[in-house]
């Protein structure tokens, strides 16, 4: 039969499975209770001591009994053990006790101190309480709570100073954690200190809003808190209370200086500081508001407290006062320990009640730490509450039987077992819940705690597995935290699982997030289960710590799974080794062929590892399941591995690259892969081992696991030295290289691609450098399409240059020169990204980078040099003036025509020069008709057209196409032309002058007036209104 039974039905788990001890009944707290360890401290040492002695210690003492213990550990517990223990006995019906919860508000804690209590000055007080308290709002008291303190820092500044003042008359030097406070209070406590911040309009909005520590701590005056506020908070300020979000300007100006002064807003240490400044005053704080909304009729808290004990001792009864938690009690603190710590007997007589007291106190909380001395002293001792004594096998042990008792109880119920402690019907109070119908053989599988109770649906190793997980401290100590214990292990798996396993569906892939090794991992997985990850999750808790499926066949019980309906991991489980994954040892690969023989393949059980291979296991297995980071060395041969690996299997002709780019860095050997939670990561690795969300895919974790350990185990035994050994060759390398081939089938590809497309993302801007050398040889003509444009770019500089003409001047020359020195280069720089050889490339993608390259601007030196070449062919552009009414070829012919038809009339007429200076007629008629010849028409206009234009690309492409021999002959003819004229021309006019043509040209002008002047007459004759026209 099913042993469902035994997993207590929901109901019973909320009432006997509570994580605060004031939540259970007292026969449930009885029937759970686990022995505490106590440490109790004196001024002679300490000592180990049991809870017994607890109780003996308290009813010998009237003085409060501190019980120190962290958060979670079962201080409340206790305080709820020593109430009913205290009930239990016959002399408890003379004491009046009252115990104060941690959850209490001031005004219950008030009222808890009356209750019961009978008088007219009692009643006045409980009204007072009633009145007071129903009106406090929680909002009114966190404003008075920093009014306080902004007066208390006014006061300790003061304070802090005269000390300083002190030590420095005196000489003396503070012990270096007084000269930190001092030192901190003059800091932040100055003339624009922490009273301005506070003080201050806006940022006291902040501090008041309900999230923040100030209006919780005054929550928990007026209203009290609940169990998981007290857990999540811890009543003080803390430093993340005062960081900023907002605009200091929105501050007050000292606010403001405050903060800047102290670099509150920039500096972690400073708030760390500030805040315990802070809280040096919010105590009093705290115990002035108190003052402030409460005043008896009989005078001081003191004085109502001592009515009480007078009135018991009247009575003669003793007061009990038991407090869960001391920072209830905040704003009555001191006048309650002051109460507390009062005598009794005066003078020999006995005018107040007895009184036993005792105090839970949170380790570290400031209010204690203010009279711990006191109050150590008049106890004559302090009681610790260990959570782990001995060796952490124990602490495991005493985890367990916690666990046991809480399962026994609530299987039994809330009312039969105080039905059963009523009656007292057994000695063995409460005794072990037993199904006589349930299997046994299974049941047993499960196991049961040392004492006797079944462990069902848990197992000493489960329970083990889940502490292991939730109960470790910040170093990685095992604690017995009662309140983890509970939370963690007891109510998040008894509570939302029951029905689950009714279903056959317990425990799911991945319960409690508690992993596997990855080794374990990979053999469940080739059994070829039906669910291999509920096997996994069974394997990882209740099977918990085995390294390999050997182990695990030793730890886990075949019932076990089979209770939890995974028959066929359970038939697996009594049968022998897990199948080897290579099926055909004889393609044992020879990669790396060195001198010994390989090891033999058709080994099915390799040699038992050494230790250093047992210990990259584990170190594996805690890297992967998130617990520790991967080291330096092991992360450093991983990334070596797969560099190697990427070297081996990548095909850059594949990937239409001309070499990709490789995961070392040149200046430094390291490898560019990122591995996740591992030490080493390079901020500029591109790729990575691993994404973490593969963890979640069971098949890619496990090559991840595989993978890392084949590498780390090739390493290992390379670098032995034994020849024998290297490679592959080892016992266990065959499937270590499966799974490394495996591994690179995916991740290469993966690399090649994201390195292709890291390297391509920087075409454009490589294109765009190549692109600016070609516009400024004058590569590109306007009708060029970007097609043409590549065919253009991919030539080389010796084609390139042997497309250009001679240079038409020295500064086109000297620019060629530069720009193609560094045009291979530049083409190689993006042409080796998109081809892999001299046959083909990428063309769409050069298509899309020459696209989104958009304008591109000249660098400096080349539009220098350009301003010079315009510079150099300036005065030639100023000898073709005489051409430049020439609009094409013919027009440019007729006027060299013009030019050989007057040479040849001043030879006729016998005015052509004789002297030295130019040539002969006869020469420069040869000279002109020379330039009738085809291809002097061309450079002619394309110089004028340089200097018609501002398009620096244009011009560039018209001086680097200037064909600089026909310019020249076509300048130094016009050059020649020029002297024959400037020659020729004064002569002639003066010859004009001789003869009167100067006057004939007058007389021409005056009879065009005349003639003029005879038109608009006619004009006017014949009426023509418009005679201006």
């Amino acid at each position: 039969m099913s042993l469902i039974s035994y997993w207590p039905n929901d109901r019973d788990i909320e009432r006997c499975i509570r994580t605060e001890a004031e939540e259970l009944s007292e026969h449930t707290l009885l029937a759970v209770h686990e022995p505490m360890q106590l440490v109790k401290r004196t001024n002679a040492g300490s000592e180990q001591c049991t809870e017994s002695d607890l109780l003996d210690h308290f009813l010998e003492v009237e003085r409060p009994i501190p019980i120190i213990g962290r958060s979670g550990v079962g201080k409340s517990h206790l305080i709820r053990w020593l109430e009913v223990q205290i009930k239990l006995r016959d002399e408890s019906s003379n004491w009046h006790i009252v115990r104060i919860p941690k959850n209490a508000s001031l005004r219950q804690v008030l009222e808890l101190l009356l209750d019961g209590l009978k008088g007219e000055d009692f009643e006045k007080a409980r009204k007072k309480i009633t009145t007071v308290g129903a009106g406090l709002k929680t909002e009114e008291v966190a404003r008075h709570l920093l009014t306080f303190m902004e007066d208390l820092l006014l006061q300790l500044s003061e304070k802090a100073q005269a000390e300083i003042e002190q030590y420095r008359v005196n000489n003396t030097k503070p012990e270096p954690d007084e000269e930190a406070r001092l030192r901190n209070i003059k800091r932040h406590t100055g003339k624009s200190g922490l009273q301005s911040l506070i003080n201050d309009s806006e940022y006291k909005k902040y501090l008041l809003s309900p999230d923040h520590c100030i209006f919780q701590f005054a929550r928990r005056l007026t209203s009290g808190a609940s169990d998981e506020e007290i857990f999540r908070n811890n009543y003080r300020i803390e430093s993340k209370d005062l960081d900023f979000n907002y605009n200091l300007s929105d501050l007050s100006l000292g606010a403001r200086e405050y903060v800047r002064n102290s670099r509150l807003n920039t500096s972690e240490d400073s708030r760390v500081s500030a805040a315990k400044v802070l809280n040096e005053v919010l105590g009093e704080a705290t115990r002035r508001v108190f003052q402030h909304f409460f005043h008896f009729s009989g005078g001081s808290f003191q004085d109502l407290f001592k009515d009480i004990r007078r009135s018991l001792h009247e009575d003669g009864q003793t007061l009990v006062v038991l407090v869960e938690d001391m920072a209830a009690i905040s704003a009555i603190e001191d006048v309650l320990l002051d109460s507390l710590l009062e005598e009794g007997v005066r003078d020999g007589e006995s005018r107040l009640c007895p009184l036993r007291s005792a105090i839970a106190v949170t380790d570290g909380y400031p209010g204690y730490s203010r009279r711990q001395g006191t109050i150590f002293t008049r106890a004559r001792a302090e009681w610790l509450i260990e959570e782990s004594i001995g060796t952490e096998e124990q602490t495991y042990l005493r985890i367990i039987e916690f666990c046991s008792r809480y399962l026994n109880a609530a299987r039994h119920g809330s009312e039969v077992l105080l039905s059963s402690w009523a009656n007292g019907s057994s000695e063995s109070w409460p005794e072990i819940w037993q199904d006589p119908e349930a299997d046994r053989q299974h049941l047993d599988a499960f196991g049961v705690a040392q004492t006797g109770i079944p462990l069902y649906p848990f197992s000493p190793a489960a329970i083990r597995a889940l502490a292991d997980k939730f109960c470790r401290d910040i170093d990685e100590h095992l604690q017995f935290n009662p309140r983890e214990v509970l939370n963690q292990i007891l109510r998040t798996v008894l509570r939302g699982y029951r029905s689950i396993c009714e279903r056959g569906e317990f425990p799911p892939a991945g319960f409690a997030g508690v992993q596997i090794g990855g080794a374990l991992r990979g053999e469940i997985h080739r059994l070829g289960l039906n669910d291999p990850g509920r096997a996994e999750s069974l394997a990882a808790i209740w099977g918990f710590n085995s390294r390999d499926y050997g182990e695990l066949q030793k730890k886990l019980s075949a019932d076990v799974a089979s209770e939890f309906g995974l028959n066929d991991f359970a038939e697996h489980l009594t049968k022998g080794a897990v199948p080897d994954t290579n099926s055909d040892p004889a393609q044992y690969p020879r990669i790396e062929p060195t001198p010994g023989p390989a090891a033999d393949p058709k080994r099915v059980h390799p040699q038992a590892p050494s230790s250093e291979l047992e210990r990259l296991e584990l170190v594996l297995d805690k890297w992967l399941q998130g617990t520790q980071e991967l080291g330096q060395n092991e992360a450093k041969v991983i990334r070596n591995g797969l560099a190697a690996m990427l070297e081996r299997y990548s095909r850059n002709s594949w990937l239409g690259v001309r070499e990709l780019p490789s995961l070392k860095q040149k200046n430094t050997g390291r490898v560019a892969v990122n591995i996740p939670n591992a030490q080493g990561n390079l901020p500029i690795s591109q790729v990575s081992f691993f994404v973490e969300g593969d963890l979640k895919d069971k098949s890619k974790s496990i090559l991840v696991y595989h993978t890392s350990l084949a590498l780390l185990r090739y390493d290992h035994h390379s670098s032995k030295g034994d020849p024998s050994l290297k490679g592959w060759r080892y016992d266990g390398g065959y499937n270590d290289f499966i799974h490394y081939q495996n591994f690179a089938a995916t991740w290469v590809p993966y690399v090649e691609n994201t390195l292709v497309k890291g390297v391509r993302s920087k075409v454009e801007e490589r294109l765009k450098s190549h692109l600016e050398s070609a516009l400024a040889v004058g590569c590109f003509s306007d009708s060029d399409s970007n097609r043409h444009k590549i065919r253009k770019l991919i030539d080389s500089s010796e084609t390139v240059r042997d497309s250009l003409p001679d240079a038409a001047c020295d500064a086109i020359g000297n620019l060629r020169q530069v720009v193609l020195a560094d045009w291979d280069s530049l083409r190689s720089g993006w042409l080796d990204l998109v081809a892999s050889n001299d046959h083909g490339l990428e063309g769409d993608i050069v298509l899309r980078a020459l696209r989104g390259s958009g304008s591109i601007e000249l660098s400096r030196n080349i539009r220098q040099q350009k301003e010079q070449a315009l510079k150099e062919l300036s005065e030639t552009n100023q000898k073709l003036a005489l051409l430049s009414d020439c609009k094409d070829s013919e027009n440019f012919s007729l006027a060299i025509e013009e030019l050989i038809s007057l040479v040849r009339d001043l030879q006729k007429e016998g005015e052509y020069p004789t002297s030295e200076q130019v040539p002969r007629a006869k020469t420069l008629i040869g000279r002109l008709e020379g330039l009738l010849e085809s291809g002097h028409w061309k450079p002619v206009r394309e110089l004028v057209g340089v200097f018609e234009t501002n398009d620096s690309a244009k011009q560039l492409r018209l001086l680097n196409y200037l064909d600089g021999a026909a310019l020249k002959r076509v300048s130094h003819v016009l050059e020649v032309w020029q002297q024959v004229y400037s020659i020729v021309f004064p002569r002639l006019q003066n010859k004009n002058e001789s003869w009167g043509a100067s006057k004939l040209e007058q007389a021409y002008g005056r009879i065009d007036e005349l003639i003029a002047g005879l038109e608009v007459d006619v004009r006017m004759v014949r009426g023509d209104s418009d005679v201006n026209s």
